[in-house]
């Protein structure tokens, strides 16, 4: 697996150290939090401390395993991201490195020495100033996570024509992983189309959208390009069965919330053509020529 960043973490040194403790951090796989996500939540943690030479920080899926010296810890990440993620993996680099570190020689207390006047007190802002915070230099940076190899998500949704009409429905959607961010999606769907009365008659229409379609997922946001075939039924009066063919685009957003991804869709179709159904000389119903759509639900998504 690339690696795809290394940084080395110094810590200013106190005037009794002969030589300054530093960290070498090298981070492989994908990770859900960004480079400076992870280093804001070490040097929170690493004031002061000797450390250990060399930790790394493996991306698992929602597993990270911190690594040094023959020794590991398993992060959990439970669905996490962003700072909530890195400050847990912080907290085990912080736990290996003081497994690590070189137990500090105390300096002996003399039997009787003079009573020292007590110091005078300081806010926070002043302690915050004078703590010890480790300098940092990155090179390159973390990747965002590659897409899970299958998600399926399933939601309720709504579309709205051109003409202002709004039907419901709803879409079980399937995505897989191609390599890199690319990702290849296969949508099939139920929306109850538009009805109407007209010349004394009900007229109702039904539509089964199928999009499929490649896109990309970086991190919590994917988008996709889709070829729409719109297969539709016509009951009332002589009835009809046909299909508009078209193609369209959308955005997801996923939100991952323990075992479960909760997900936002929008997008939008346009058709080749429209098909306009009348009865007596009077328009019922029609197949749209643009229309968009919205929808939400829940996700299940594997990354092995």
């Amino acid at each position: 697996m690339a690696m795809v960043l290394c940084g080395v973490y110094t810590a200013a040194a106190a005037p009794a150290r002969a030589q300054e403790p530093q960290l070498d951090l090298r981070i492989e796989g994908d990770l859900p939090f960004r480079a400076d996500q992870l280093t804001d939540a070490l040097r929170l943690r690493l004031h002061d401390r000797e450390l250990a030479p060399t930790v790394t920080v493996i991306g698992d899926g929602d597993v990270v395993r911190v690594r040094m010296a023959g020794k590991e810890r398993v992060v959990a990440l439970e669905g996490t991201s962003g700072l909530a993620a890195a400050r847990r993996v912080a907290l085990a680099v912080v736990d290996l490195a003081e497994l690590e570190a070189t137990p500090p020689q105390l300096a002996p207390v003399p039997a009787r020495a003079p009573a020292a006047a007590p110091a005078p007190a300081r806010t926070d802002a002043e302690a915050a100033a004078s703590a010890e915070t480790p300098s940092l230099r990155v090179t390159g940076s973390v990747r965002a996570p590659r897409p899970p190899r299958l998600a399926l998500a399933m939601y309720p949704a709504v579309q709205v024509d051109a003409h202002g009409g709004a039907v419901p429905g709803a879409a079980l959607e399937a995505s897989l992983a191609l390599g890199g961010a690319w990702c290849a999606t296969v949508q099939v769907g139920w929306q109850a189309g538009p009805d109407a009365t007209a010349g004394g008659e009900r007229v109702a229409m039904t539509e089964l959208p199928v999009r499929a379609g490649v896109g990309q997922r970086r991190g919590a946001l994917a988008w996709r390009a889709t070829a729409i075939a719109l297969p539709y039924r016509v009951s009332g009066g002589r009835g009809h069965t046909g299909m508009e063919l078209g193609a369209g685009a959308s955005l997801a957003l996923f939100v991952p919330v323990g075992a479960v991804t909760l997900v936002v869709a929008a997008g939008a179709d346009g058709f080749a053509g429209r098909t306009r159904f009348q009865i007596h000389g009077e328009d019922a119903v029609a197949t749209p020529r643009l229309a968009g759509w919205i929808g939400a639900g829940v996700a299940w998504e594997w990354r092995r």
